[in-house]
C-alpha cells in the first residue's frame, strides 16, 4: 500500500506538458517589443492629433495657449508605460497604459486617462485607446501572440 494518494502518473504528464508550453524568454520579448509598439503608436496619434476628437473649448485654448488635445505639458504623453509580467506558468500579461501622478491635479495617470477618453461633464470625450486597441486588434502580432497564450491590457487601468 502506498503513503501516495491520488494519480501522481497523470500529475506527472501534466508537468512536462505545461513545462513544454513555458513562456521562453523570446516570447517575452516579442511582447515586450509589441508592447513598446503600442506605446509608440499612442504617443504617435497623440502627437499628429490625427484622431477624430472634438476641438477644445475656446476658454481651454485661451487657458492652454493651444488647441491641442493631450499636450499640454506632455506629461500624459511621457507616462505611458508597457509592464510585461508572466502570470502563470505559460502566460504573459501585457499592460500598456499611462502610470503615475498627474502633477497639476493630483489625479492618478490612469483616471485621468479615462476622464479623456470617456469625457466629463465638462470635458468632451477624446478617445485615444480605443481606437488603438481596434487597429492593434487588426495587426498579425497581436494574433500571433495571443494564440501563444499573451494577454494584453491597453489605456486605462
Amino acid at each position: 500500500m502506498s503513503v501516495l494518494y491520488g494519480q501522481w502518473g497523470r500529475m506527472k504528464a501534466w508537468f512536462q506538458k505545461v513545462k513544454m508550453r513555458a513562456a521562453p524568454t523570446s516570447m517575452q520579448e516579442d511582447v515586450q517589443r509589441f508592447g513598446d509598439a503600442v506605446r509608440e503608436r499612442v504617443r504617435l496619434h497623440i502627437v499628429s492629433q490625427d484622431l477624430p476628437w472634438p476641438p477644445l473649448k475656446h476658454g481651454t485654448i485661451t487657458a492652454k495657449g493651444h488647441s491641442a488635445a493631450y499636450m499640454d505639458t506632455l506629461e500624459y504623453y511621457r507616462s505611458i508605460d508597457v509592464k510585461v509580467s508572466k502570470t502563470a506558468v505559460f502566460s504573459l500579461d501585457m499592460l500598456v497604459g499611462p502610470v503615475g501622478e498627474h502633477s497639476g491635479s493630483g489625479l492618478s495617470m490612469g483616471l485621468l486617462a479615462s476622464y479623456l477618453e470617456y469625457g466629463t461633464e465638462k470635458i468632451l470625450a477624446r478617445p485615444l485607446w480605443r481606437p488603438v486597441l481596434a487597429e492593434v486588434e487588426n495587426m498579425p502580432e497581436f494574433k500571433q501572440l495571443t494564440d501563444l497564450g499573451a494577454r494584453f491590457g491597453f489605456g486605462i487601468v
